[in-house]
């Protein structure tokens, strides 16, 4: 089974997007950088997911993440993903269920 990763085309994009004016990336850095991506958000995941089994929870929460990323030694981006976290989530749309 194919391993799924994240997007080529997003990665990209968000490269170019923080890129000071004038300067460019080659594709090949764009692709260490999704590389590292990826492997960060590997280890993110499995880090929340033991402290959530921790707790018997079957889900991933907030707290777990800060928590996690605690564990990796990235204290200091706790202000910045708090800000992040804290910014209004648009609802889900409910999924209609047909009556038959």
């Amino acid at each position: 089974m194919a391993e799924l990763g994240l997007p080529r085309a997003a990665v990209c994009s968000l490269v170019d997007e923080h890129l000071p004016a004038g300067l460019r990336c080659s594709p090949e850095a764009k692709e260490c950088v999704r590389s590292c991506l990826e492997e960060v958000l590997q280890m993110l995941t499995a880090q929340a997911n033991d402290a959530s089994m921790k707790e018997k929870k079957n889900t991933i929460s907030e707290r777990h993440v800060h928590q996690a990323v605690e564990e990796l030694g990235l204290a200091e981006r706790l202000p910045s993903l708090a800000a992040m976290c804290s910014a209004e989530v648009p609802p889900r749309k409910k999924k209609k269920i047909s009556s038959s």
